[in-house]
């Protein structure tokens, strides 16, 4: 399998000691680990992407704070970011964040709209909303299942 197209995401329950160890490997994404692991009671999982020898990028899925929201943060390195593996990383988290009773997932992932909502399609999710303000965006994802057009 080629991680350059197909990459080898799954998530599963992430400890902090998992997540402290990520960050000593990978000084890119150094601080959101550190950060992540402060988080632990609220963590649900991750989702990470590699060429086998590190890991280039990963996906965590925090509850929100209202009942039935999560949002999703990603953390890359320079190599991985526009890299058709992060929305593949996106979608998949997206997908299995689906089954944990959220309703809502949000993400201030900076994708173009049109790749991710594809693939998020291809999930049976969809996009809700995207807004954008300067160079920032955030998508926020229907977990419901309930597919339709999107934005």
């Amino acid at each position: 399998m080629d991680w350059k197209t197909e990459p080898p995401v799954s998530l599963r329950p992430a400890s902090g000691d998992e997540l402290c160890e990520l960050s000593r490997q990978n000084t890119g994404v150094h601080e959101i680990c550190r950060a992540a692991c402060d988080y632990t009671h609220a963590l649900h999982g991750y989702a990470a992407v590699g060429d086998g020898e590190r890991i280039l990028g990963f996906g965590l899925v925090v509850a929100g704070a209202a009942e039935r929201d999560c949002h999703l943060v990603v953390a890359t390195s320079a190599e991985l970011d526009d890299h058709a593996a992060l929305p593949r990383l996106v979608a998949c988290l997206a997908g299995d964040a689906r089954g944990t009773g959220f309703r809502w997932m949000t993400t201030n992932v900076s994708l173009g709209p049109g790749h991710l909502h594809a693939l998020l399609l291809d999930a049976g999710l969809r996009v809700a909303s995207a807004l954008s303000v300067g160079g920032d965006s955030e998508l926020r994802i229907d977990l419901s299942g309930d597919v339709q057009d999107g934005v």
